[in-house]
């Protein structure tokens, strides 16, 4: 499945579930209550490393690794709580850094279930994301990737975070993801490890 192809299926379920909360009379947007519509934006550091398999199987001596990128990267989920401890969003993450002097980009989108330990805030929080993820380089540094190539995949993506009073969120995240072409259609297997501690506000 390509990624506007995801990206629809992800716009159908938000839409379902946005319409599931309003049906059940729990919806009460900007209210001050998890229960009902959910947005939130943040951003923060990363670090990602890439994994090249030459040969399709387990053997280090037929992989590359780039070693460890530092970047920056940005978040955008919205959906909506079921109850004040369980919502269910769209997730949008984007990652950039640099790889051996050339620009990359890597792209998550995908379905996330959050859960919090606390109906009230202050609460611990732990959420999971699979979804599409696609790796993005600009291998001439021309900044406009008209010569760049890409990788997609599936991705997985797990956080703990801490949600203050103030609605504040802080989390870290782990995300593999997995594309078995690389960046052309007969390359190496792309693996991609990325750890993000971001910062977010939620409004509800």
């Amino acid at each position: 499945m390509s990624i506007i192809g995801f990206s629809r299926l992800l716009t159908r379920l938000c839409t379902a579930s946005l319409l599931a909360l309003l049906a059940s009379h729990q919806a009460h947007a900007l209210d001050d209550q998890r229960t009902g519509f959910i947005i939130a934006f943040g951003g923060g550091g990363q670090v990602t490393n890439l994994a090249f398999d030459f040969d399709g199987t387990d053997d280090s001596e037929d992989e590359y690794f780039t070693g460890d990128a530092y970047g920056v990267a940005l978040q955008l989920s919205i959906g909506g709580a079921f109850t004040d401890q369980f919502a269910i969003t769209g997730t949008h993450q984007v990652s950039r850094y640099r790889v051996d002097s050339e620009e990359h980009f890597s792209y998550l989108l995908g379905v996330t279930g959050t859960y919090w330990v606390r109906p009230t805030r202050p609460s611990v929080y732990l959420s999971a994301t699979a979804g599409r993820l696609s790796v993005q380089t600009d291998a001439y540094d021309t900044s406009f990737f008209n010569f760049g190539d890409s990788a997609t995949g599936y991705a997985g993506r797990f956080a703990v975070g801490f949600e203050f009073a103030s609605r504040l969120h802080l989390e870290g995240g782990l995300t593999i993801g997995k594309s078995d072409n690389g960046f052309d259609r007969d390359g190496p297997r792309l693996e991609s490890t990325s750890a993000q501690l971001i910062a977010s506000f939620v409004w509800y």
